[in-house]
Order: C-alpha cells, then sequence, then structure tokens
C-alpha cells in the first residue's frame, strides 16, 4: 500500500514550531487606551512579578507581542501564541 495525503502534499523542508514554553504566568493586564500604554504583568519563575510593556521581552527569547482585553500575544522564534488572563472568582 503507497501511503498518500488526503487533502494536499505535505510541503518539504518546512519545520513546524512547537508552542511557547516558559515558567511565568499572567497575572494582570492593562490594555492601552488613548495616549496611555498598555503593560501586562507576569509571574516570574523565581516568585518576582514584573510589569512588561508591549514589544518588550518577558524572558529570553519571549516578547509581548499583543495586550487585549482577555489576554495577550506572545511571539516566539516567529511564533504567535495566545494566553488568557484567568480571572479569579
Amino acid at each position: 500500500m503507497l501511503a498518500a495525503h488526503w487533502f494536499a502534499p505535505r510541503a518539504v523542508g518546512v519545520a513546524i514550531a512547537a508552542p511557547v514554553t516558559a515558567n511565568f504566568k499572567l497575572v494582570g493586564i492593562y490594555v492601552p487606551s488613548g495616549d496611555k500604554l498598555g503593560f501586562a504583568v507576569f509571574k516570574l519563575a523565581d516568585v518576582k512579578q514584573r510589569a512588561v510593556l508591549l514589544h518588550q521581552e518577558i524572558t529570553a527569547g519571549i516578547r509581548l507581542h499583543a495586550i487585549k482585553p482577555e489576554g495577550v500575544e506572545l511571539r516566539s522564534e516567529g511564533n504567535i501564541q495566545t494566553l488568557t488572563l484567568e480571572i479569579r472568582q
């Protein structure tokens, strides 16, 4: 039996990146409004909290790409991943 692709031929030489994994947690956001800058607050592995402005590096190789009302987008090695803010009730 021959192996075949069901929908489209597989691209040769294209690497699929793994999702961003890091040892920090999103604990707060301030969404930009008008001329006010937005930022996100992360709890880092060493238990410190750090406010990060848009496009700043959170940890080595991971940057804050976008700030949204429900969470943030992170950029790492050209890939973007969404991180949702957990709301405590």
